[in-house]
């Protein structure tokens, strides 16, 4: 799986108005493969909303 930093997976992978933060995500330091930085990295994702949307997530029984 890609490590992303925070920044970067939102800056690339999410939606600009569903920012993920650090309540909504578990993190460990790793290579990120976006800015190219050691730091924290997004691990899981903890609110599944964030991610597919209500709906999605509730369907999905995630």
């Amino acid at each position: 799986m890609a490590e992303f930093c925070l920044e970067c997976m939102n800056k690339y992978l999410m939606e600009e108005n569903n920012q993920l933060t650090e309540k909504d995500v578990t993190m460990d330091v790793d290579l990120c493969e976006g800015c190219g930085q050691w730091k924290p990295c997004v691990i899981t994702i903890k609110n599944k909303e964030k991610l597919f949307g209500e709906k999605k997530a509730k369907k999905a029984n995630f």
